[in-house]
């Protein structure tokens, strides 16, 4: 360190020393001129004051209309970007629209199908069921047919017993009466 950096140490450790040279440097009028011309140029006149606020003013104007036109571009931006988001959901629900109108079509078509598969199966298993019906019934038709022979069969031969009885009966009547009768007579004649 130098002697001067030293000494000018030494006085501001030291209070007194301190007062003591700011009434000499005070008392010498050349050197308080140089020290208020040195102050005054780092003191802000009224004028600089009044440049500085409307310095500020502008700034203050300006930065406000910067501002409100980075909110302006912000709004449009975000309004444009909003209108896009619409339009390209709207694409996509129309999108999503044509696909489920497609799947929903095609699910149709499958369905009836299955419906038209389905019946043609289920007709086609009542028909053997009507078939084998039918066919049960033309055997108990049968079997009806060939018991009315039967009965018919049966009921002949009772009428043929019958008149055979008739004729038996007539006939044994017959002899009966013609014995009687006979027999009647060889008493009375």
């Amino acid at each position: 360190m130098s002697k001067g950096e030293e000494i000018v140490e030494e006085i501001v450790k030291d209070r007194k020393a301190v007062r003591r040279l700011a009434e000499a440097i005070v008392s010498d009028a050349d050197v308080r001129l140089a020290v208020v011309n040195a102050i005054l140029r780092d003191v802000a006149t009224k004028e600089d004051v009044e440049k500085s606020r409307e310095a500020t003013k502008a700034d203050i104007e300006r930065l406000r209309a910067e501002t409100k036109a980075d909110i302006d571009g912000l709004r449009a931006e975000v309004k444009a970007d909003i209108e896009r988001l619409r339009a390209e959901t709207k694409a996509d629900i129309e999108k999503l629209r044509g696909y489920l109108e497609g799947k929903i079509t095609e699910t149709r078509g499958y369905l009836e199908g299955k419906i038209t598969e389905t019946r043609g199966y289920l007709e086609g298993k009542i028909d053997d069921k009507f078939d084998a019906l039918n066919k049960r019934i033309d055997d108990v038709n049968k079997r009806i047919d060939d018991v009315n022979r039967r009965i018919d069969d049966v009921n002949a031969q009772v009428r043929d017993l019958r008149e055979d009885m008739r004729t038996y009966f007539y006939g044994f009547m017959g002899g009966i009466v013609a014995t009687i009768i006979a027999v009647i007579l060889t008493r009375f004649l």
